[in-house]
């Protein structure tokens, strides 16, 4: 479809799409005139270096990363480096004191729940000196939700919020009124 349409340019910003386009364009299947420009969002190099030197632009979000992309060989005038994804946050300034004064962590697993967030509070219940709040954006996963649903009955620490459900505006307010935020490597965390 892609080849029907002719684009000028074609965004990549994650890895699968960007290793498809790499393929199609080493078998011949894009127009010549198709630029492709990959955003990794992610704070890694760890891609496959073919899919990277097939690239017209790869758009990092660190100036290290650059650096050790070129450490890879590739051009330097196809790699550019931003400092990770503007998110508006100011407005959510200050709201720390309006949970108390537990320290509160929250648990980012990423849209698609790839990380074990079960795992991770049961070792922060197991290794907690004192009260704290956890509160979990459990991702798109429902089998991660369940467990973590579980979980959270026996543990009076934990306050799920899954991802899927919860606005914008309150995972950013949480994240804003958080001591310490974990999550996934990704630009936009």
């Amino acid at each position: 479809r892609i080849h029907q349409e002719a684009p000028s340019e074609v965004v990549a910003t994650d890895e699968f799409s960007a290793e498809l386009l790499a393929a199609a364009r080493l078998e011949g299947l894009l127009p010549e005139r198709t630029r492709l420009t990959w955003v990794i969002t992610d704070f890694t190099t760890l891609y496959p270096t073919y899919v990277l030197k097939t690239m017209d632009q790869v758009i990092v979000g660190h100036p290290d990363l650059r650096e050790e992309l070129l450490g890879r060989g590739l051009d330097p005038s196809r790699v550019s480096a931003t400092l990770g994804i503007s998110v508006p946050i100011p407005k959510h300034a200050g709201k720390r004191r309006s949970y108390g004064e537990v320290p509160r962590v929250v648990l980012g697993g990423g849209a698609f729940g790839g990380i074990d967030l079960v795992n991770v509070v049961q070792q922060m219940e197991a290794s907690a000196t004192r009260p704290v709040q956890v509160s979990v954006l459990s991702g798109g996963s429902d089998q991660n939700f369940r467990a973590l649903s579980r979980l959270a009955s026996r543990l009076a620490k934990v306050q799920l919020l899954p991802f899927r459900d919860t606005p914008r505006e309150v995972a950013m307010d949480l994240v804003a009124a958080a001591d310490v935020f974990v999550s996934k490597a990704g630009g936009v965390a």
